[in-house]
């Protein structure tokens, strides 16, 4: 696992990991990541503080937007709850899947496996909230948008998910 690419544009830094083997590129994360000043409460420059990082690589990052869904094909009520959440007090990122997943079909779960992941993070969810989690479905994959049970118009975060048929062997 490595950094393939490195933005830093004003007062945030947008990176990008991929892991792979020697046939192909198995895992790719894109980050974007401000730096706070905690003595000044305020957000610093990463250019400043961090002059080093200028690396020799591009630094042009290409994120796809997720489209937004049409119709809501499922939806299912989940509750943050206090295993969910993070040293920040924020639901933990690596849970926004899992609770997007919990509404598909075992049937689905069990003929299918994820090909490619694409997870928007727009606002953190704080434990006790609750979130719908709205699912699209699609032949190119699920579309799944987490959105307060009280605020429909805050969108916690976007998820698409590629699907393939699973081999049996």
């Amino acid at each position: 696992s490595w950094i393939s690419a490195l933005s830093l544009t004003g007062l945030y830094g947008t990176i990008k990991f991929f892991s792979s083997d020697r046939k192909k590129e198995l895992l790719s994360s894109v980050s974007q990541t401000v730096l706070y000043d905690i003595n000044k409460l305020r957000p610093a420059s990463i250019k400043r503080a961090f002059p080093f990082l200028t690396p020799d690589i591009p630094q042009e990052i290409q994120t796809t937007k997720i489209p937004d869904i049409t119709r809501i094909d499922m939806q299912k009520e989940e509750r943050i709850e206090r295993d969910h959440i993070d040293f920040n007090h924020h639901m933990n990122n690596t849970q926004y899947l899992p609770f997007a997943t919990r509404g598909l079909s075992d049937a689905f779960i069990e003929k299918n496996t994820p090909q490619k992941i694409q997870i928007i993070y727009n606002k953190p969810a704080v434990k006790g909230e609750k979130i719908m989690v709205q699912t699209q479905m699609e032949k190119s994959g699920t579309t799944h948008n987490m959105v307060s049970k009280n605020d429909p118009l805050k969108n916690f975060a976007k998820i698409h998910i590629m699907w393939k048929n699973r081999i049996y062997s």
